[in-house]
């Protein structure tokens, strides 16, 4: 292989024969630039294929200095200029000939190796800010030159390796384990973990243990500090880091002091306009769709037409589809009509040339005189101004439409022509008759035209409206984009996810969705400084009011003609509609230009017919608009500013009436009139009356219309301008949306200082109060509430101070000061009835209820909840009655325990919330809904309420609501055992509840009673108490459901902490309930307490509290419920049929929650052993051991690991489990007791080993299957014994011996299905259950020379890599891939190259328990017992493909060619070579007609055993057809090849078969892997070619290896091939050139003159371009030239002199392509003009005397065996004439 696309030359190997071989290539388009070329095959990388089909144009456009570049992704077309029909694609990159970072051996400093750092994170941090994530950072992937300068290994070679899991042991150090599990779920923290391991790489003696140390000298303020950096970029919470490679970076710098610039604007600063494809999938992939129709055969249309308005990306769109296309195989043409395309045959002679280019020679040369006339790269000189008559026309266009049939034979054609409205008649008129005479054919035009009302040329307008209409035509119209595509363009174009918030908006709003426009106004934005990147990295806007951004108007000439051809009316109608925003009705028009209605219809008709304008509905209903933005621009840019003016203020004229008459809302337009003449008064007037009028003055109407009114009053004097901010400070606040709150208050604030308003002051300084309440900031508020009274009382405002006093009692409620709230409360009251001020009441009633709630007056506090809302109603504050509706919903449901009517008002305020966007409503009531499903044991029901308050919250910065919604999550994770998840919501709350205390009694209650849980849950009974009694007294009287809650807790903690119980005490806090509606949290506290009694064995109390339990959920429904009531008859029971019951139960439903299957595995376990079934008993324990593994196994705190182990009574299990073992088996065994794990090594005190080592298997397995009846297989001869013919039932088989040995719970053979490229489970251990197998796992099996073992009770895997693969619940796991014998040998050999590939089978186990056998010993059983595995899937594959013909004894060819791909790919892998023979009889027809076909039968049969005879056991053999056989020969070079085929011929031909009198011999052809070709069809081709040679050319019976000239369509050679052909016009004109050049003998001329007239017979005879003697002499060759139809000699021509060296010195003639001499570049292609070249010495007396050098373009063609035949003969006819 030389030579890939006609573009890349290969210079250099990297790798051959593995995955991905990849070359060192010169690309001639580029100035023979040398890059690095990979290659992908179809079937093989169909993964990376896809990913790359879909992602490499983003990926090319991803540019760093420290960043390979990825240039290039296509499909290979041709190899050696070869046209392949292989699936085969490429991609190149830049090259660089530096080593990686770990192979360099020089020493880098300090300073450096910072450096190298620094660049690193510069890199990534750029990765990250355009989206993407590396994913395999390392040194082995990081080029560093002599100078220290770093490159990343390209993007699209890492996404290989991630996609095929292709790394090597080294860099696998360096790969986050989140990437190892689980390649896809990855965010940028893995990109932070490599970092870190690289600065460990770099600057630590051994980077691959923790504190080695330093290699360099650093002060200790040094060594902390990267401390601190690698801690933080490799700890193992990566979801939870908040890392800021910047802030490294720049602290990195000043650290140690580096000269080291990092200018992150400049890096950033950079526009991407050639963007990724976005908003046209659906006509994508309907073209998608009509390809796989024509590829099944079946054609419903024979083009489409793509119509669209200017700029909405026709020719985006068909670029990309001719991409996609191009990469899907398929033979397109793309053809562009310029402008400047006027000529008469110009469209057609240009469309003609671009489908010439890759042409077949010989159809080229069929066609070429046709074309000629049309074509002016074909004309001869003299026929350059040749005209086309019309009487011609149609006979050409039949030529080319025949030359499409003929194309379209081989492969699907598609020529997609862009702007056909841009093409003449002419080429219309072609296009009309290919399109409708390639019907059935495999031919499809994909064409793209504007509006055909903007197309001039009206016989084209017509043809092409008449192919929309066309049922043989898909027409497709594609629009501007909408709203959100604009936005992910608009993304694209910047280069990042990043943007200005509300950017897209206006881009939006001004370019419509148009591509053209929208890169345009980007582009604008972008030049004049208004969109710029920021100092931060990001990219900003520097209008605030984005409505004041200036977006100037770009013409078109379209439009210009388009304007130039109307007339006077048509252009006033389209200035007056230009002046609009919205579409405009018929009598607005009218008005506007005092034109008669009917003369306005009829002007509007044209237009619309024309598509100047459009007819839709808009704001102002149903009207007219300028149908293209940018034709509206050119003519409203074309009034002059008085005419503007006279039209804006008539428009505004005419809308004040219609506004008057209110019969449509035309507001937004009239103010837009009445902006545009200046009068802001009136324009604010009437957006303000609009804003009044909204009932609802939250909807976004009502809030755009006073933001509106703000916009246009802003920096005025306008009235009411401090009554505009202040509504909207109001509004936002109440939303909690702070960032505007304070944008508006700070104006508002501002303005009332300038007008000395104190009324307006004192509002803004409330409202400020308001906002650092709200922040929790309430010493700031004490502040600002002094300042508030001063001026309230300076200024005698009764306002203000009523607002002081409110603000006080929030202050003092906030606190918990509950003694002074109700005093500044009924101040405020007194105040508010004083001065009648009603406005406030609403806010003190709900705050007086809150009071009285506390307080515990009920009644009292309903009133005035119910008062609140009342004075809300009355002042229209709907909003704000969300407060009192949400104190009425706790209370029914905390004091009355009505959780219905709580729901209904909880549901109310939700509802108002959320309409009304009022956040901080939603996250309460969100809370509360939350709640009353939490506490009815609705954990799935719950969780989404609390998630949604935790992101609105966390988005709007309300810390009250984010702290009470983390709370209730956490009681759900609690409850539902995610311990890990619970465990980092405890320490959030723990830390910033500490750092920023919410002084709220509500929040202090559910923290303490959160934390008494949770504490209670891990067995921690003191903090639990403490907690718990916080919680009691702060709740006392303010929620008797809290209360409850932390009175359960403490009569509970303090029995397990303090020994206490007391019945007495249960019945009080049960008694709290009696009144009230009881829920399920309740019931859960009966239980609770149930257990408490029968620990205590108090059976009285205990079955009081079992009826209390039954009497109160009889009538309840849940499932929770009816596992509380079994367990409780547990613990009463002692008969064994009910314990059987019980049992049988549990075992069904299979619970997911730890907490009860270790309550129902332990009390089982205690009732069986007082029962005297110790069997039973122990294997109930051991399963409650094992839930308790399970429950310390989420937590990373030791202590409370303990705490769990000590209160669920780990050393009674124990003991218990060594006292059954004891009374069964009369057997001792130790144990560990928690007292005696010193060093929280928590493995050894789970370790049960001791039992594994006691008991025997049998007696295992009597205890560990006890509820399983299949029969164990105990040995493996009695496995071997029961092994049958079903394969499947087998591998089972198989399985439980496996099962038998380790003790696996869970069991898995899993398969390759090498048609979906997935592993189905074949066998397995349980059948009920799905089972989702982790790939990577399996990959890193592969990579293991033993297999992946990882067991938590063994001491050697505590520090294992592979421990993060270990399942949550899982203790251990074994998965070993099973591999074929006859790969064994390369296991070494893999492990030392890359490995990206997974094994065909595996042995996947694992379990949930410590008594297991997953050792070492194991895994070398399985190893065993993978040769058996294999066996059986081998014997199943084996039958489904019959392997042998039974005839030869050979194999089949369908098994063959399996045997062939697989060793292909197996060498592409782990290199290697082989030769391939392909073997025919010579004249076995004649055999068969002679002697009969059963005598033929016997022929092939001895000749098929003679084959095997003659090659080693090891190669292959397989009869590919009626008399051809083809053998492998593995690891053979070319030449031992050749000898192995020689000693095969040399074998058949001594044959001796009775009854056949005549000699039996073979023809053989050789192909050799890897020299002639790494894919399966080519090397069996060329062997197929070396074989026809060795028939054809050589007369059989000869063996032959392939070489360059046999081509693909070699023709029948023989002595006289090329001489006598056949053909009477071909053979006399070889016959007249033998005859001139015999003359030449005796003709008395010079020799120059021979010579030269020989040559032109040459080059006539030959079709050759030039020919060149060269006569030999001493010293020097002395050539002389000739040139085809060219009178004279050539001077200078270009020769190959090594070539002429190298027949000179053989003596023998070549036939070749010379690949080395580019004598020039092809004008329409852009390819080097190679040469085909035959060289022949010429002989006299076994002297040389000459050399004939003979050259044709290889576009021309390329030379044959008959070419090169008679060029011999004419040769040395010639010779005698040299002296």
């Amino acid at each position: 292989m030389k030579l890939i696309n006609n573009r890349y030359k290969i210079n250099g190997i990297i790798y051959e024969g593995q995955p991905n071989e990849s070359y060192i290539v010169l690309d001639l388009l580029d100035k023979e630039k040398p890059k690095y070329l990979t290659l992908y095959m179809g079937e093989r990388d169909g993964d990376i294929i896809d990913y790359f089909i879909g992602e490499y144009s983003n990926i090319r456009k991803i540019k760093h200095k420290y960043l390979i570049e990825s240039e290039d992704f296509q499909i290979v077309e041709t190899i050696n200029l070869k046209r392949t029909n292989m699936s085969i694609y490429y991609t190149v990159n830049e090259y660089i000939n530096d080593p990686y970072l770990n192979q360099i051996s020089r020493k880098l400093s300090l300073k450096e190796s910072l450096k190298i750092i620094l660049d690193l994170m510069n890199v990534i941090d750029y990765l990250h800010f355009r989206g993407v994530i590396y994913r395999y950072l390392s040194p082995s992937n990081i080029f560093i030159s002599k100078d220290n300068k770093i490159k990343l290994k390209d993007l699209g070679t890492i996404i290989n390796d991630v996609i095929t899991s292709n790394y090597d042991d080294f860099t696998e150090y360096f790969i986050a384990p989140e990437v190892l599990i689980n390649r896809e779920s990855t965010n940028e923290n893995v990109d932070y973990y490599s970092l870190g391991m690289i600065m460990k790489y770099l600057l630590c003696k051994d980077f691959t243990i923790d504190n080695c140390g330093y290699k360099f000298k650093l002060n200790n303020e040094q060594r902390i500090f990267l401390d601190n950096i690698i801690y933080n970029l490799t700890e193992k919470q990566g979801t939870q880091k908040n890392i800021h490679l910047r802030t490294y970076i720049y602290a990195i710098i000043e650290k140690f002091q580096l000269d080291y610039k990092y200018d992150l604007k400049s890096e950033r600063n950079h526009i991407f306009f050639n963007t990724n494809f976005i908003g046209r999938e659906k006509e994508v992939n309907t073209i998608l769709n009509i390809d796989n129709s024509i590829a099944s055969g079946i054609k419903e249309y024979n083009a489409a037409l793509i119509t669209g308005r200017i700029g909405s990306g026709r020719s985006h769109l068909l670029k990309e589809v001719y991409s996609l296309l191009k990469l899907l195989g398929r033979q397109v043409y793309f053809f562009k009509i310029q402008e400047d395309s006027f000529g008469t045959e110009n469209n057609v002679s240009n469309l003609i040339e671009e489908i010439f280019k890759y042409s077949n020679l010989d159809l080229r040369k069929d066609y070429e005189k046709d074309f000629s006339e049309i074509c002016e790269s074909f004309k001869d000189a003299e026929e350059k101004d040749y005209a086309i008559s019309t009487k011609d026309k149609y006979r050409l266009y039949n030529r080319i439409t025949n030359y499409f049939l003929e194309i379209s034979k081989s492969r699907i054609i598609y020529v997609i022509i862009d702007d056909i409205n841009k093409g003449n008649e002419d080429f219309i008129s072609l296009l009309n008759h290919l399109i409708f005479n390639t019907n059935n054919r495999r031919v499809f035009f994909i064409l793209s035209t504007i509006d055909t009302a903007l197309i001039f040329n009206q016989k084209s307008k017509e043809k092409i409206k008449s192919w929309e209409k066309s049922r043989s035509i898909l027409s497709m119209e594609i629009k501007n984009l909408d709203k959100m595509a604009t936005e992910k363009l608009t993304k694209s174009i910047l280069g990042t996810p990043h943007i200005p918030e509300g950017l897209s908006n206006i881009l939006y709003r001004e370019s419509q969705g148009n591509l053209k426009y929208l890169d345009y106004i980007i582009k604008d934005l972008y030049n004049r400084g208004e969109l710029y990147m920021g100092e931060e990295g990001y990219w900003e806007i520097k209008s605030r009011n984005y409505n004041n951004i200036f977006i100037p108007l770009k013409e078109n000439h379209i439009f210009r003609s388009q304007l130039e051809a109307l007339n006077k009316e048509e252009i006033m109608i389209l200035k007056a509609i230009s002046i609009f925003k919205e579409n405009i009705s018929q009598s607005i028009i009218s008005k506007m230009i005092d034109l008669d209605k009917k003369i306005v219809d009829k002007i509007l008709n044209k237009l619309i017919y024309e598509n100047i304008i459009e007819e839709k509905i808009s704001k102002l209903g149903y009207g007219y608009g300028i149908y293209s933005i940018e034709l509206k621009r050119l003519v409203y840019t074309s009034l002059d500013e008085y005419e503007k003016y006279q039209l804006h203020k008539k428009a505004s004229e005419i809308l004040l009436d219609l506004h008057k008459e209110n019969k449509v809302n035309i507001i937004d337009e009239l103010v837009y009139q009445l902006m545009n003449i200046n009068n802001k008064e009136l324009a604010a007037n009437l957006v303000l009356k609009e804003a009044k009028q909204q009932k609802n003055r939250f909807t976004s109407y009502a809030i755009s219309q006073w933001e509106l009114a703000y916009a246009i009053v802003k920096d005025t004097e306008y009235k009411e301008i401090l009554n505009i901010l202040d509504t909207l400070t109001e509004i936002y606040l109440l939303k909690t949306n702070l960032d505007i709150t304070e944008y508006y208050l700070d104006n508002l604030l501002y303005y009332a200082k300038q007008e000395n308003n104190k009324e307006y002051i004192i509002k803004a300084k409330y409202y400020k109060i308001e906002t650092h309440i709200i922040k929790n900031q309430l010493d700031i508020a004490d502040k600002l509430v002094k300042e508030l009274e001063e001026l309230s009382k300076s200024e005698d405002i009764h306002e203000g101070k009523i607002i002081c006093e409110l603000i006080r009692s929030k202050l003092a409620l906030n606190r918990s000061q509950l003694e002074i709230v109700q005093k500044y409360l009924l101040k405020a009251m007194e105040l508010s009835n004083k001065y009648k001020i009603e406005k406030y009441l609403g806010n003190i009633y709900n705050l007086l209820g809150l009071y009285n709630h506390l307080n515990g007056n009920i009644p009292l506090a309903i009133e005035h909840f119910n008062n609140s809302i009342d004075f809300y109603d009355k002042v229209g504050d709907i909003v704000e009655a969300i407060k009192p509706i949400n104190n009425l919903g706790n209370i029914y449901y905390h004091i009355y325990g009505d959780k219905d009517r709580a729901l209904n008002y909880f549901n109310r305020g939700y509802k108002i919330s959320n309409k009304y966007g009022f956040v901080q409503g939603s996250i309460i009531f969100a809370n509360n809904i939350g709640e009353i499903y939490l506490n009815d044991l609705q954990y799935n029901k719950a969780l989404p309420y609390f998630k949604e308050a935790i992101k609105t919250a966390e988005k709007t910065g309300d810390i009250r609501g984010y702290f009470i919604s983390n709370i209730n999550l956490g009681y759900i994770y609690l409850h539902t055992d995610k311990y890990e998840k619970v465990y980092n919501i405890y320490l959030f709350l723990k830390i910033h509840f500490k750092q920023n205390p919410v002084r709220d009694i509500e929040i202090e209650c559910s923290y303490y009673n959160f934390l008494g849980e949770f504490y209670g849950y891990l067995g921690k009974w003191k903090e639990g108490l403490d907690y718990s009694l916080k919680a009691k007294e702060g709740c006392k009287e303010y929620s008797i459901k809290e209360y409850f809650k932390a009175q359960a807790k403490v009569l509970c903690y303090r029995y397990f902490y303090e020994g206490y119980y007391n019945r007495d005490d249960v019945r009080g806090l049960i008694k709290l309930y009696d009144d009230i509606k009881i829920n399920n949290y309740v019931l859960k506290t009966i239980f609770r307490f149930y257990n408490i009694s029968i620990l205590e064995k108090d059976i009285e109390f205990a079955n009081e509290l079992f009826n209390k339990f039954k009497d109160i959920c009889h009538d309840l429904d849940s499932s929770m419920l009816n596992v509380f009531e079994k367990h409780m008859r547990l613990n009463l029971s002692n008969d064994k049929e009910e314990l059987l019951e019980i049992e049988d139960f549990f075992k069904k439903r299979n619970f997911s929650s730890l907490h009860i299957r270790f309550q129902f595995y332990y009390v089982l376990g205690m009732k069986w052993f007082h029962l005297g079934e110790y069997k039973r008993s122990i294997h109930h324990l051991l399963k409650s051991i094992d839930v308790l593994l399970q429950k310390i196994g989420a937590i990373d705190d030791e202590d409370f690991k303990r705490s769990i182990i000590e209160s669920r009574n780990g050393d009674n299990i124990k003991y218990y489990i060594s006292q059954g073992i004891k009374y069964e088996f009369k057997k001792e065994i130790k144990y560990i007791s928690l007292e005696n794990i010193k060093d929280n090594d928590f493995n050894k005190y789970f370790d049960l080993k001791n039992i594994i080592l006691t008991l025997t298997s049998e007696e295992i397995h009597s205890i560990i299957n006890l509820e399983n009846k299949e029969e164990n297989i105990k040995s493996l001869e009695e496995l071997v014994f029961k092994i049958g013919q079903d394969w499947q039932q087998s591998l089972e088989l198989v399985l439980y011996y496996i099962k038998y040995k380790t003790l696996a719970k869970k069991g898995y053979i899993l398969l390759l299905d090498e048609d979906t490229n997935s592993y189905n489970v074949v066998a397995s251990l349980s059948k009920d259950e799905d089972f989702l197998m982790n790939e990577n796992l399996l990959i890193q099996s592969s990579r293991s020379q033993v297999g992946i073992l990882i067991n938590k009770g063994l001491k050697s895997m505590e520090e294992s890599k592979y421990m993060e693969f270990l399942p949550r619940d899982a203790v251990g796991i074994m998965c070993i891939p099973v591999i074929n014998r006859q790969d064994r040998v390369d296991i070494e050999r893999r492990r030392q190259n890359i490995i990206n590939n997974r094994d065909r089978c595996y042995i996947y186990l694992e379990t949930d328990s410590y008594v297991n056998k997953f050792d070492y010993d194991s895994l070398v059983l399985l190893k065993t017992l993978s040769n058996i595995i294999n066996l059986n899937i081998e014997n199943h594959l084996l039958k489904i493909i019959s392997t042998t013909d039974k005839l030869t004894g050979t194999l089949t060819r369908k098994y063959f060619d399996l045997q062939l791909e697989n060793l292909i790919e197996k060498h592409n892998k782990y290199q290697g070579c082989f030769s391939l023979l392909m073997l025919d009889i010579d004249d076995f027809k004649d055999i068969n007609d002679n002697y009969g076909h059963l005598k033929g039968d016997e022929v092939l049969s001895i000749i098929g055993d003679t084959i095997k005879s003659s090659i080693r056991v090891t190669d292959l053999i397989g009869r590919y057809g009626g008399e051809e056989f083809i053998i492998i020969l593995f690891n053979t070079e070319m030449a031992e090849g050749l000898k192995i085929g020689e000693k095969i011929r040399r074998n058949v031909e001594n044959i001796k078969i009775p009854g056949i009198n005549r000699d039996i011999t073979v023809s053989i052809g050789l192909s050799h892997y890897p020299d002639h070709s790494q894919f399966k069809k080519e090397l069996v081709s060329k062997a197929d070619q070396a074989l026809y040679h060795a028939k054809e050319v050589l007369g059989k019976n000869h063996v032959v290896p392939w070489t360059l000239d046999m081509g693909e369509n070699i023709a029948n050679v023989d002595k006289y091939a090329g001489i006598y052909t056949g053909n009477t016009t071909i053979d006399n004109k070889n016959i007249s050139a033998i005859i001139d050049i015999a003359e030449l003998i005796k003709t008395d001329i010079d020799l120059n003159e021979k010579v030269y007239r020989f040559l032109r017979i040459i080059t006539d005879a030959l079709n050759a371009e030039y020919a060149t003697l060269f006569k030999i002499g001493d010293k020097n060759l002395s050539p002389l030239t000739r040139r085809a139809k060219k009178i004279g000699w050539t001077k200078n021509p270009i020769i190959n002199k090594s070539l002429v060296e190298k027949v000179l010195l053989s003596g023998i003639d070549e036939i070749l392509i010379d690949w080395e001499n580019i004598q020039s570049i092809d004008p329409i292609t852009g390819v080097p003009n190679w040469q085909s070249v035959i060289l022949i010495p010429l002989i006299k007396n076994k002297v040389t005397k000459g050399i004939l050098y003979v050259t044709v373009p290889l576009k021309v063609k390329e030379f044959s065996m008959e070419d090169l035949n008679l060029g011999k003969l004419l040769s040395n006819i010639f010779t005698p004439n040299i002296d």
